[in-house]
């Protein structure tokens, strides 16, 4: 059952922050985006080209296009061994990516019907976990010897899912069901299943710095969730529709995107996590989606599908 929440709302003293730093081309349809932490690289995967852009955050360029399976509707990087993890959500399959040489090292199979989106990466526990939304199941991938392991069940339409680390947990946003599965990675069990009893779940992000798990709502803005007792403890309103959302790896500060329509400049609003209140809005280019903090330079790298662009938002 839902628990019972706080809606904040959006904050009235908070203020727009400078223009964009920079706007960078990309690949048709930019769809997902990754930041390595050791280098500042920021990688983006792109719908209809299936290729992923490699950008180089000292002159915001795109030093690399290195070609990947149809369809790559997610990407997660596995800091620890430098490797990304693409999903073709045509073929059912993962492109193993080495950083290092920017070359394809591997292919894993999932089978061609299982729609794979969202992938989350679990540097403890070695493991890649991969959202199958027609199946409503999550693929656990070994990243020592990039095969699948297992699969375990979630809720209806998985979209995305984030790492929770010590203890590791994955939770997965269960689009159709309105909840977030919490899957203990050490058994690979479902242990807890927070339900919010109606909205549209699209994105998540676990904070490294603070019990928070937060989950983007189309419908009701962004929802904050605590890891230790697995509820919802509030609702964060936001002009628009939430879409994609970040957490600064050392503050603990919130980046929440939001979309007014087709053709709509939007924003990126931050987020003070300990009142659960906007503080700033940022200028985020055309139809924001998805969101990374760099934390080499401190910046936010912001997709603009529509216009086959990456913004540079200097904070």
């Amino acid at each position: 059952m839902a628990s019972e929440v706080t809606e904040q709302p959006l904050s009235e003293s908070g203020t727009a922050g400078p223009s964009l730093a920079a706007t960078i081309p990309v690949g048709r349809r930019p769809y997902a985006l990754a930041v390595h932490p050791d280098t500042g690289r920021v990688y983006v995967a792109s719908l209809d080209d299936a290729t992923v852009s490699v950008i180089d955050p000292a002159t915001s360029t795109v030093t690399a296009t290195i070609p990947v399976g149809t369809r790559p509707e997610g990407m997660a990087l596995h800091a620890r061994l430098g490797r990304l993890y693409v999903p073709s959500n045509d073929k059912g399959t993962v492109s193993v990516i080495d950083t290092s040489t920017n070359a394809v090292i591997a292919t894993i199979q999932l089978g061609v019907d299982a729609d794979p989106a969202a992938v989350a990466a679990g540097v403890e526990l070695n493991r890649v976990y991969v959202t199958n939304r027609n199946k409503n199941q999550v693929s656990v991938i070994d990243a020592s010897t990039n095969t699948l392991v297992t699969t375990v069940p979630a809720g209806q339409y998985p979209v995305a899912a984030a790492v929770k680390s010590q203890p590791d947990r994955l939770y997965v946003a269960d689009q159709g069901s309105d909840s977030v599965s919490v899957i203990d990675t050490s058994t690979n069990t479902v242990t807890a299943t927070i339900s919010f009893g109606a909205g549209k779940s699209n994105l998540i992000a676990a904070s490294p710095v603070s019990e928070r798990v937060y989950v983007t709502d189309i419908l009701y803005g962004v929802r904050v969730l605590d890891s230790t007792t697995n509820t919802q403890v509030a609702v964060i309103t936001v002009d628009g529709s939430a879409r994609g959302v970040a957490v600064h790896p050392r503050t603990g500060q919130v980046y929440v995107t939001n979309y007014f329509g087709p053709g709509e400049v939007g924003n990126v609003y931050a987020i003070d996590p300990a009142t659960n209140t906007v503080t700033r809005q940022y200028p985020a280019g055309i139809e924001p989606s998805n969101v990374v903090v760099n934390p080499q330079n401190g910046k936010l790298y912001v997709l603009n599908s529509s216009s086959n662009s990456v913004a540079v938002v200097e904070l």
